[in-house]
């Protein structure tokens, strides 16, 4: 039996709709990949296979700012399967800040915060989504390069205003990672911003959207250093309870914004191994 599980804070929730969806235009969608893959740096976007970066967060839930989601992250990258993060939060427990370590290899997962002390295994749903992960953190460093991905499927959006520019629209498919939304800026061909919510998935609470600026040369690719993430709605998940069966979980939250500025940005064929074993 199934039981749905609704808490609900004190503020209002606000829903996005999607815009409606357009036939295919691959003669269009063709010309976009090839702009925005020539704009950012071409074959050397292609060429990419690994990445450490370092950059400073600071996430906002309404008018506070959360300590707990703020500081400085570094991330090692190698897509598909290989992943660690290190986040040094605000938050402050005996006179040190609070240190998360995740790390992803192929099927196996760990966390250890420093809070505790403890190096936990990750879930097998929670290695499924710190894949994702990767695949949002290719697309900030690489995105071009996933409109010529031949596994990939585009389709087409109605043009829409993103500040003071026109965008072009596209709706990227792939059989094994989340739907998305990309919105290139007409002109320019870079990548100005991207969005999911339900209509894309109906796994999805929460509507979100990130939208990058502040394009810099690295290694002769051009690369966003700002990023602003938003998101609203409820969370969902699902979990099985003992003698009840499976419950689904929605949490009504505060709006979130968040800046990631990116501080330093190094490619690399292969990251060292150590980066990816067990902390």
């Amino acid at each position: 039996m199934n039981y749905v599980l609704r808490v609900v804070s004190s503020l209002g929730l606000v829903l996005t709709l999607a815009a409606s969806i357009p036939a295919d235009e691959p003669g269009a969608l063709k010309s976009l990949a090839e702009r925005s893959l020539k704009a950012v740096g071409g074959a050397k976007v292609q060429a990419v296979r690994a990445w450490s970066l370092t950059m400073k967060r600071t996430e906002r839930a309404g008018d506070r700012e959360e300590l707990w989601h703020s500081g400085v992250f570094r991330l090692y990258v190698q897509p598909p399967d290989y992943y660690r993060s290190e986040f040094e939060c605000k938050f402050w427990m005996d006179d040190a800040p609070v240190r998360t370590i995740v790390v992803v290899k192929k099927q196996k997962g760990w966390r250890c915060v420093s809070a505790t002390g403890k190096t936990e295994e990750l879930s097998t749903k929670e290695i499924a989504d710190y894949k994702q992960t990767i695949r949002l953190q290719y697309l900030w460093i690489c995105g071009a390069a996933l409109l010529s991905d031949p596994s990939s499927r585009l389709t087409s959006l109605p043009e829409t205003r993103i500040g003071d520019q026109t965008a072009v629209g596209v709706r990227l498919t792939h059989k094994e990672y989340w739907p998305i939304r990309l919105y290139f800026d007409k002109d320019t061909a870079l990548l100005l911003k991207s969005e999911r919510n339900k209509n894309d998935d109906d796994r999805l609470g929460r509507s979100s959207e990130m939208t990058y600026s502040d394009f810099r040369r690295v290694g002769g690719i051009l690369v966003p250093h700002k990023r602003t993430y938003k998101a609203e709605g409820p969370s969902r998940s699902v979990t099985q309870v003992e003698g009840i069966g499976t419950v689904k979980i929605e949490t009504h939250l505060s709006p979130v914004n968040r800046l990631d500025e990116l501080t330093e940005l190094r490619f690399a064929d292969k990251l060292d191994p150590k980066f990816f074993e067990k902390p």
